[in-house]
């Protein structure tokens, strides 16, 4: 049973953890330019000068 961990295509095993890089960071620009914070009466971010 053991054997067959790595027995899936190399293609496989490499999409995956790239496919969900690429929707995070499609999330995180996403909610950078329309999440909350980004309208005119958004609150600004800790850190930022008042």
């Amino acid at each position: 049973m053991d054997r067959h961990k790595g027995a899936e295509p190399p293609s496989r095993q490499e999409r995956s953890p790239l496919a969900l890089r690429l929707a995070g960071a499609l999330a995180i620009a996403y909610w950078n330019t329309h999440g909350p914070g980004t309208g005119p009466s958004a609150r600004r971010p800790l850190g930022a000068p008042a």
